[in-house]
């Protein structure tokens, strides 16, 4: 986990897991983050299912994509959106 003020990321690496598990594996860590969280995933491809589910719900998601089989999506709530895009300007 790394902490950043008052605001925390928390890593999931979901790349090795057969579908449906990282869906699965993401939705319930979702479930777990309080306000001051959010997740960056490490993810084997960009998953557009996914997308539709988290804002049908209120989540949002920025995706980067690192190589053609690997991913870092961060999934946040709006308040902390300034938050994430500045950390991934930096990446």
């Amino acid at each position: 986990m790394k902490t950043n003020k008052s605001f925390e990321m928390i890593e999931l690496d979901v790349s090795s897991l057969p579908a449906p598990e990282p869906m699965t594996k993401i939705i319930q860590s979702l479930a777990l983050l309080t306000k001051q969280q959010f997740l960056q995933v490490h993810h084997r491809r960009e998953p557009f299912p996914l997308y539709e589910k988290l804002v049908a719900v209120g989540w949002q998601h920025y995706c980067q994509r690192q190589t053609a089989e690997s991913f870092i999506i961060y999934i946040y709530q709006a308040p902390l959106h300034q938050h994430v895009m500045s950390l991934t300007a930096s990446n």
